[in-house]
């Protein structure tokens, strides 16, 4: 009987240790909370909190200019193309949803799938971080959709709207859209991995997703893309770059 009982003993120490340690050990994987006007933010933990923190922070610095108190739209431009990357993050509930969103020629040169650097400059068709603003809306025959104006409120990104940096539907005059799935699946790279494709450094989105993203990124909606810490790139004036005038559809209608 003795015998038959030792091996029931002998574990009752371990299963005793797996219950008090399995709080802890679940308790490292939760994501910081991270807290606004008393709502807490992003519980699932779908944004990097270094890049939620340093938003919410931008945010604060550029409070007057964002006058749209309901939600903001933060861009991970260190993940992949064809992750969803842009997050529109709800200030009164807390709640996020992800879509994904392209990057420009001049951050990708090598069509990697990846941000390798950012720039404010005039013709370097890269993306470019910081805070921006969005503004109004109009009807983009570059683009081919309804598009929003943006306003860059840092000096990685005062030049956006003289760079006609945008929000679009990212429309091919082919009937195409690079940043749907059929065209991520279409276009895998040397890793393996799928790619959006390339824009001119504004922000372009799938059909299915584009509705639900002008819906509600209203004139003054307050956007951040990071990290800060992607190269910035000044590319060398040539005649083709220096010769770049602000773009026409910068203008207001």
């Amino acid at each position: 009987m003795r015998d038959a009982l030792r091996p029931a003993l002998l574990a009752l120490p371990l299963a005793a240790l797996c219950v008090a340690f399995a709080p802890a050990a679940e308790a490292r994987w939760r994501p910081a909370p991270v807290f606004r006007h008393g709502v807490r933010l992003d519980r699932n933990g779908l944004i990097e909190r270094p890049l939620l923190r340093a938003a919410l922070a931008s945010l604060r610095a550029h409070r007057r200019q964002a006058s749209n108190p309901r939600r903001i739209a933060i861009v991970d431009l260190a993940r992949r193309s064809d992750q969803p990357r842009f997050y529109v993050l709800n200030l009164g509930d807390g709640s996020v949803r992800l879509v994904i969103t392209t990057h420009g020629k001049g951050s990708d040169p090598d069509q990697t799938g990846r941000v390798q650097r950012v720039s404010n400059a005039i013709g370097s068709l890269a993306s470019s971080t910081g805070a921006y603003v969005t503004g109004e809306t109009y009807d983009s025959a570059a683009h081919l959709s309804r598009a929003v104006r943006l306003d860059g409120l840092d000096a990685t990104d005062s030049n956006v709207r003289c760079r006609c940096i945008v929000l679009h539907q990212a429309n091919r005059a082919d009937g195409q859209n690079y940043a749907s799935q059929a065209w991520i699946s279409a276009h895998v790279g040397a890793d393996g991995h799928g790619q959006a494709g390339r824009s001119d450094g504004c922000f372009a989105f799938s059909a299915e997703d584009y509705p639900y993203v002008l819906g509600r990124m209203i004139p003054g909606t307050f956007i951040y893309a990071g990290p800060m810490s992607l190269p910035q790139w000044s590319p060398d004036p040539t005649p083709a770059t220096a010769s770049v005038a602000c773009c026409p559809e910068a203008a207001a209608p």
